[in-house]
């Protein structure tokens, strides 16, 4: 009990009593034998293990949590269903270029009207609704040449007589860099590349750098190309305003100025860009959260 507690402590004569206590340990006493007891000490045990964690969750769900200013868009993002489970987590880490290439292809889905995370009729799981947008997309809309989807550039011996277009871009061996094993990430890879949103990494176009990260200006040209595939038109982009703005470089400049006339990419201090700046996970999925609502055309209009 206290009383005894107290009084072993203040016995050794070295210090307080109460700087004793560690805020994780409960020690239980016994009166008589003025030491502790082995079955109480296990008890002890237990309820100290408990209110360690009670202390740790909440500080590791806090962790995991999206940042303040990230937060309502995050949780509409999710509510929507473009957001991968795979991408639930971890939001202050910077976004890989297989991961945007992912959550481009479920910001489509949902775009065209299919519930991206929703479960399928046949129980293939959340994936299910990306196959059958998938499948309608090509076969009503151009490739990143602005020519018909092909389908014997992909099954050239008409061997796949079930064939649809989700099972094409898991098949296919475009970059040398993708595992081949990791039948996910390969699909929505070969599929953000054919839909014209991503590119490979050299000029030949065999490699992709899955794990490399983004940078801000390569995002933002990545977030456009997105926009072309659902917008019947592209506004002239005006004149960058940013303090940085020769820092663009060329080929991202038209991009960069229009998410920042739209509001879906703003400024950082002293009205810079930062185009070589990190690009994060909750800021992939703001920003996507913003092209939804803020961009001329798209379903919330």
């Amino acid at each position: 009990d206290w009383a005894g507690f107290r009084r072993h402590l203040a016995g050794r004569g070295k210090r307080p009593w109460k700087e004793h206590i560690a805020p994780t340990a409960i020690f239980v006493y016994d009166n008589e034998r003025k030491e502790p007891d082995p079955m109480k000490r296990l008890i002890s045990v237990l309820l100290s293990s408990a209110l360690l964690c009670a202390l740790l969750l909440p500080a590791a769900a806090a962790a995991d949590a999206p940042s303040a200013w990230a937060n309502d868009e995050v949780y509409r993002a999710l509510e929507l269903g473009f957001v991968p489970e795979k991408l639930q987590g971890d939001y202050q880490k910077e976004i890989t270029r297989a991961e945007f290439a992912e959550i481009a292809i479920y910001f489509l889905a949902v775009q065209y009207g299919y519930p991206a995370n929703a479960k399928g009729g046949d129980g293939t799981g959340s994936n299910y609704q990306v196959e059958n947008f998938l499948t309608d997309y090509c076969d009503k809309k151009n490739d990143r040449t602005g020519r018909p989807f092909d389908l014997k550039s992909y099954d050239p011996d008409g061997v796949n007589t079930t064939f649809h277009w989700w099972t094409a871009f898991t098949s296919q061996e475009k970059f040398s860099d993708v595992d081949m094993s990791d039948t996910e990430t390969r699909g929505f890879v070969n599929a953000a590349y054919a839909l014209g949103i991503v590119n490979g990494t050299n000029e030949s176009a065999t490699s992709f750098h899955p794990n490399g990260a983004i940078t801000r200006q390569e995002a933002a040209a990545m977030l456009q190309r997105t926009y072309t595939c659902y917008a019947s038109n592209l506004p002239a982009a005006g004149a960058l305003t940013f303090s940085d703005k020769n820092s663009v470089a060329d080929w991202a400049a038209s991009s960069v100025s229009l998410l920042a006339q739209w509001g879906v990419m703003q400024g950082k201090e002293q009205n810079t860009f930062d185009p070589l700046g990190t690009y994060t996970r909750e800021q992939c999925i703001v920003t996507f959260m913003r092209l939804y609502d803020r961009a001329p055309e798209g379903r919330a209009k």
